[in-house]
């Protein structure tokens, strides 16, 4: 029985058969498996548009004073991740603006915290947990309660989507320093989202609900 979301990109052959849920109308679908067609959204660096002449001056004073003057970073996996993916976000902005400068400021800034957390040199590092197969911070593998329950496992697709987000930047502009930590980041990535199905560390796309 698929729901009315199913029912956008599914190619199965549906039936006669309905059924009134409190998600909508659900239709009976034939075979055993079932194939989605999804459009994927186009991913950029940039705007999808162009920042206005009359705002480039304002948008340069603003990255002028927020890249040196913004807090960065605390030692937790989510407000930690939160400060470094401003710094990596104002980076691009300042990229984007012709402000290549202020966006090597803004990547020199947040690299000795990023690196903190994937070289395992910071207070609260990160550590493989063998029971549930995840990366967990070492706070909240002793402490449900820490860090918003990370080793509950609770939001990590967003507290480390901060981190990956924030390595990604700094690869794009230095793709030796991507290399060097690419392997971790990539336990980044296995922890929220491991595609193949077969890794004896993680398991499939622990964060998708794929009905």
């Amino acid at each position: 029985m698929a729901l009315p979301h199913h029912l956008d990109t599914i190619t199965n052959t549906q039936t006669g058969h309905q059924l009134e849920v409190l998600k909508g109308v659900m239709v009976g679908i034939t075979g055993d498996v079932w194939t989605f067609n999804e459009d994927l959204t186009t991913i950029a660096w940039g705007a999808p548009r162009t920042v206005p002449d009359d705002k480039v001056g304002d948008i340069k004073s603003a990255l002028q004073n927020d890249i040196p003057s913004v807090a960065c970073c605390n030692d937790d996996p989510y407000f930690g991740g939160k400060q470094m993916a401003v710094l990596a976000r104002l980076a691009l902005i300042a990229d984007e603006v012709g402000e290549g400068g202020l966006a090597q400021q803004a990547r020199d800034r947040v690299k000795p915290f990023i690196e903190g957390w994937l070289g395992g040199t910071n207070a609260n590092t990160l550590l493989y947990d063998q029971t549930w197969g995840g990366v967990v911070s070492s706070c909240g593998m002793y402490d449900q309660g820490c860090d918003f329950g990370n080793g509950m496992y609770n939001d990590h697709h967003f507290h480390y989507g901060y981190h990956i987000y924030t390595a990604a930047v700094l690869a794009k502009a230095d793709p030796a320093w991507g290399a060097q930590w690419n392997d971790r980041v990539l336990h980044m990535i296995s922890d929220v989202a491991e595609p193949s199905g077969s890794s004896p560390f993680y398991p499939f796309t622990r964060t998708k609900d794929w009905y």
